[in-house]
């Protein structure tokens, strides 16, 4: 009985799905066996062949118009090259000849897809004669290899709803290839449509909300009777609370943000500093351009872009430095700026505060008021002439008492004035040790304002840049004298934050082989590019090719304000023809570089590791500052770098090609769209 039911399924071990089988054995010999040449052989002559004709061809026509001859007058020579040209353009328009003919002239017959119809009906009769004679998985190969270890495994591909097969013992492993853990009922099905299945990034898990309670909070939020903006404290899980706030999110608009990942990030590194009411996190990719020769040591600079080719023209620009010996960058000022904006019933009134901040022998005064301690004495009700005689002390003490300052690292560096009417602006410069320092200049301002208060009560305190409260009634809006965050003037000539220049000479050898171009085309590009053009657009700081393009890429990659590209990428690029004209000097100056290596998104992990990556992470134990100089030159020189490879490209006409290469992307949009 089982030797006639083993015999009765043989069939089926032959048809093996995976195992092409040909229905029709081809005896039929190709077309190109017939040549008594290999086919690569025929094709180099015919190619010989079709250009030597034309060559000919075209010399005896210009040999006939320079005599005067008709050209209908033709020779046997030129008989018998006309029918060789026409010959070996009919191969070549054939597609190199004979396997596109032989496509055409062996066709399959009527016979041969019959045949495959016959098979297909055929096999669905052995599949429904084993369904009903056979049981399960018995007609299966039920040997196990030996295994030296079973790891687990999980099968790859679904078809339709099946679940993935997690094997994770030997015996499971046997199970499975004797069949007997796999349903082999046969239902007859229609045609499903094909399963589209959402891609994940990074393998993320969906987020599903479970529990009741959670269920009812997403209920409150999208009736406006909860404020998504406090979720976070009233839940006190940051994660669960952007959850909720996610998929409150996706019902109130009907959108779906499937593409956005949620799992990965620590949403409690961002509350109250980086980001309110987060839903998820954008993902940008980091790439390397270096090493970096500045300053003798060599720099591998993150830059965090979506726009093809900007490091690999860094990275060339970075590698064409590094041969001719590195670059050179050097601070030149450190300061941030903060400007409020006060008012006077009179210009006069405005006018005698003016020349009382811009007295020279009133700054250390100041600079002490700087102190947040001096509030405390403000606040203490001394009479005047007591509060003077203490503030006179801390003059005196001011650098023995420089702990009791509004912050450990600011200091006043310089107070400038401008006159608008009855209106004052004041711009106060301070140095802030690592950090960006927007804020830490803000209180030590704050501190002079309530200081000026006293000999001029009828100031009126109109803003800070920035800050928005209220002092004495009025409301601090923006003074934007700083300026923070747009095109100014006053920072490309006074400056904030760093200012720095960087330089290198380019060997002319470097420039020809690595650049592919010569120092004059570069000099004149720059003269006509950078400089007049610019000029002639009326730019404000932008007199370079794409700086601000290497400064936002590094800022996102090392936690900086992306905002502050505005400011930050103010810059002036200079090439000039040195050694006799064989080398290039190049160099780019930037007034106002604003970064920090604490505070702010430098804290978050990924930024993190960026600065590190630089050797500038957190604040220097050595020389309070140091970190962000020594950034603030790394963005110079990777500027300098991004500027020598672009102007490069341009001089060479390489450009277009460059971003048709690589920035092009190979994708159907149409199929992404929908």
């Amino acid at each position: 009985m089982e030797a006639s039911r083993r015999s009765a399924v043989k069939p089926v071990i032959v048809l093996k799905p995976s195992k092409r089988v040909p229905l029709v054995e081809d005896t039929t010999g190709k077309a190109s066996d017939a040549l008594p040449l290999p086919l690569y052989l025929t094709n180099a002559v015919f190619f010989t062949l079709f250009f030597s004709v034309v060559y000919f061809l075209l010399s005896r026509w210009r040999e006939k118009i320079r005599a005067s001859i008709p050209l209908h007058a033709v020779t046997f020579p030129e008989i018998v090259a006309v029918f060789a040209l026409v010959a070996s353009l009919i191969y070549l328009l054939g597609f190199f000849g004979i396997d596109f003919v032989q496509s055409l002239i062996i066709r399959p017959t009527g016979d041969v897809w019959s045949g495959e119809d016959d098979e297909e009906g055929n096999e669905v009769l052995l599949r429904e004669e084993d369904a009903r004679t056979v049981p399960c998985g018995q007609a299966l190969d039920c040997s196990v290899p030996s295994l030296p270890h079973m790891v687990r495994n999980v099968t790859a591909q679904r078809l339709f709803d099946e679940k993935p097969v997690r094997v994770t013992t030997e015996e499971d492993a046997r199970k499975v290839s004797c069949g007997q853990a796999v349903d082999c009922s046969l239902r007859s099905l229609p045609p499903r449509p094909p399963i589209v299945t959402s891609q994940k990034l990074f393998h993320e898990k969906t987020v599903i909300v479970t529990t009741e309670e959670d269920e009812e909070i997403i209920k409150s939020v999208v009736a406006g009777a909860l404020p998504s903006y406090s979720l976070e404290s009233k839940l006190g899980d940051c994660k669960r609370a952007a959850a909720i706030r996610r998929e409150a999110l996706q019902r109130l608009t009907g959108r779906s943000l499937s593409g956005l990942p949620l799992d990965g990030f620590d949403y409690e590194s961002i509350l109250g500093q980086c980001c309110e009411m987060p839903v998820g996190y954008v993902q940008i990719p980091v790439g390397i351009a270096g090493p970096l020769l500045l300053n003798g040591r060599e720099y591998s600079v993150p830059m965090a872009t979506t726009e093809g080719c900007l490091v690999a023209s860094t990275n060339r620009g970075c590698k064409a430095i590094h041969l001719s010996g590195g670059a050179t960058s050097i601070l030149l000022k450190d300061g941030m700026t903060r400007a409020p904006v006060v008012r006077f019933s009179t210009a006069k009134r405005a006018a005698e505060l003016k020349f009382y901040l811009e007295d020279p022998e009133n700054f250390d005064t100041f600079a002490v008021v700087f102190n947040r301690f001096v509030r405390f004495l403000l606040n203490s009700g001394l009479n005047d002439s007591k509060f003077k005689l203490i503030l006179c002390w801390f003059i005196e003490n001011f650098e023995f008492l420089g702990g009791c300052r509004s912050s450990r690292f600011g200091r006043l560096q310089s107070i400038k004035c401008a006159i608008a009417g009855k209106n004052l602006y004041l711009r106060f410069t301070c140095s802030t040790g690592d950090a960006m320092g927007m804020n830490m200049v803000s209180k030590g301002v704050q501190n002079v304002l309530d200081f000026l208060q006293t000999d001029f009560p009828d100031m009126d305190v109109i803003g800070i840049s920035g800050w928005i409260t209220e002092i004495y009634g009025f409301v601090l809006d923006e003074g934007n004298f700083c300026s923070d965050k747009k095109p100014a003037a006053v920072n490309w000539i006074e400056g904030r934050g760093k200012s720095v220049v960087c330089e290198a000479i380019i060997e002319g050898d470097v420039v020809r082989k690595v650049l592919k171009t010569s120092v004059e085309s570069l000099v004149e590009l720059n003269m006509l590019k950078n400089l007049t053009g610019s000029a002639m657009a009326g730019a404000l700081g932008g007199f370079n090719a794409h700086a601000s393009n290497i400064v936002t890429a590094i800022y996102i990659a090392t936690g900086q304000d992306p905002a502050q590209n505005v400011e930050s990428s103010h810059c002036i690029t200079m090439m000039e023809a040195v050694n006799d004209g064989k080398d290039l000097h190049i160099s780019v100056t930037m007034p106002s570089v604003e970064v920090g290596t604490v505070g702010g998104g430098t804290q978050l992990a990924s930024q993190s590791a960026c600065l590190n990556l630089l050797g500038v992470k957190g604040a220097s134990k050595e020389v309070a500052g140091a970190n962000s100089r020594m950034l603030a030159t790394i963005v110079a020189g990777a500027v300098l770098a991004g500027e020598l490879s672009l102007m490069s490209a341009l001089a060479a006409g390489q450009l277009v090609k460059s971003h048709m290469k690589y920035n092009r992307s190979s994708k159907d949009m149409s199929n992404l769209s929908s």
